[in-house]
Parts: structure tokens; sequence; C-alpha cells
């Protein structure tokens, strides 16, 4: 675990977060920093955690360290505040209320905790940030054998996500996907110089129809998840898309997917066959259509 060494687990965290108490008992929160660094783990990889978890025990490399335990400490401390309002005692749960302070309302209590999950995800940001300038470490995102959409800016080129590497990175499988699903539909080189744009709009916007379709838009930053709504500019632009608007969305990924496929169909000169004229001959009663 990348906290608590001497014992100091809740001042390490709130040095981080500025949110948790240090004076809290670290073993009340150590179950959900264990799940945080899990979480981490599957964006980064098993090996760059190790070798910041060999960095944390030997006192080297703390830039690495800190990066790593930022967003750790941030979801953990994202996922503690969710059990926190209330407290279970032999008579059952009863509500935490200091004498000098007041309940908050339920809306308040929502937006505290989008804006927790908000910070790690731009702690993630920083973290693969950190992670592609530093070449001595080796990191390779999980689908590093995709050929057209590898990269922040091939991906921005087709959709804008803020430069949001947590968001990159969270596409990686369905982008992987995408581009299977592509070369089944052309045996041609789609890294090509000349069929990479036209690919590259495909793999993207296809991986973000799949998204939709299979996710909820809470696993987006905000600033990503608002886009999915054709009004996130004017007066409803901090509100998430509803469900017609998503579909609206998706109906637009789906004929741009198409222009695309046509567009790599035409450069390749794989069109569909075009239906050919009857065979008319005098001596023949029928004719057939395709």
């Amino acid at each position: 675990m990348l906290f608590n060494k001497n014992n100091n687990g809740s001042e390490e965290l709130f040095e981080l977060t500025g949110t948790f108490h240090a004076s809290t008992d670290f073993r009340s929160v150590k179950a959900d920093v264990a799940a945080a660094e899990m979480d981490v783990t599957d964006l980064i990889g098993e090996d760059i955690m190790q070798k910041a978890q060999e960095a944390y025990d030997t006192g080297t490399d703390n830039d690495l360290v800190d990066a790593v335990r930022l967003p750790v400490a941030c979801l953990a401390a994202a996922y503690y505040a969710t059990k926190t309002g209330l407290s279970v005692g032999e008579t059952g749960r009863k509500i935490k209320v200091d004498e000098n302070e007041k309940v908050p309302f339920e809306w308040m209590i929502d937006r505290d905790n989008l804006e927790m999950i908000e910070r790690y995800y731009r702690a993630m940001d920083l973290l693969f940030r950190f992670l592609e300038k530093k070449n001595d470490l080796n990191f390779n995102p999980p689908h590093e054998v995709l050929t057209v959409v590898k990269t922040i800016q091939d991906f921005e080129r087709v959709y804008p996500i803020h430069g949001s590497r947590y968001t990159l990175h969270k596409m990686f499988p369905l982008l992987s996907e995408a581009e299977s699903i592509l070369k089944r539909k052309t045996t041609a080189d789609i890294a090509s110089d000349e069929l990479k744009p036209a690919a590259a709009r495909f793999i993207v916007l296809t991986a973000l129809m799949t998204a939709l379709k299979r996710w909820s838009l809470s696993v987006f930053p905000a600033e990503v998840a608002r886009q999915f709504s054709p009004s996130h500019e004017g007066n409803r632009e901090t509100q998430p898309a509803s469900i017609d608007e998503i579909r609206w969305c998706i109906e637009q990924f789906e004929q741009q997917v198409n222009d695309a496929l046509l567009e790599i169909h035409r450069l390749t000169g794989d069109l569909p066959s075009s239906a050919k004229l009857p065979d008319n001959r005098p001596g023949k009663k029928f004719f057939t259509t395709q």
C-alpha cells in the first residue's frame, strides 16, 4: 500500500487531498485506499504500480510516488466520504452532526461528491502526462497495439475531450474493438496516410457510440459528458445530457461512421457493385435484378 508509512497514513492523505482529516484513524479508510489503488492499477498497469510501491518503500523517486498517490488519495477520499454522513450504533443509524453545524441538503452532498470525483479525474490526467514524459518507466497502455488512434492528438482530431488522458485510456478497449470491426470491413491498410483520417473517424465515433450505449455518463469527466447534449453551449451547459439527447447523439455518430466507411471504400475502390440492368433478350421471358 502506498500509504501509512510509520503509521502516518491519515497525515499523508491530508497532505495530498486537503480534505481528509489528519486526525482520522487510518483504519477507517484503509479499505477505501486499497480499493482506489486497485482502480488506478487497472488504468496504469501492475508494472507501474509496483515501481511506485518500491519507490515509496525505499524513499526514492518521490516524483513517481506523488504522481501515483494523488489520484489514489482523491479516489479513496471520495469513497470514504460516501459513508461518513451516518454513524452506525447499537440502536441503528444516526446522522453525524456537531452542535454548531447543520445537516447539508442532498443536492449539496451530490455536488460535493461529484467534485471529489472530478478531482480524481484531473489527478489521473496529471499522472498520465507524467508517465508519458518518463521514458525510463517504459509505460505502455494496455492497448498499445492500436494502429490508428494511439494518442490524445489522434483522438482529438476527430472529437474533443479537453485533453483528458483519463478519458482516452478509459476508451482504449472500445477503440480496440472499433478498430477490429473496421478491419473486418476492409482488407486495406487503414493506417496508411490516405486512409488514416477516415479510419480514425470511424474508430473514434464507433467507440464513442458504443460507450454511450453501454456506459453511464458518470464515467466521463463532466466537461466531456456535457458535450453529448446538443444544447450544452447554452443555458443548460452545466447539466448532463438527457436520454433523448444521447439517442440523438448516437444517431449522428452512426451517420458519420457510415460516411467514413463509405469514404474508405471509395478510396480503396472497394465500393459495392451497382445493380446491373436486366438482360432483356427477345428469347427470354423473364429477368432478374440484384
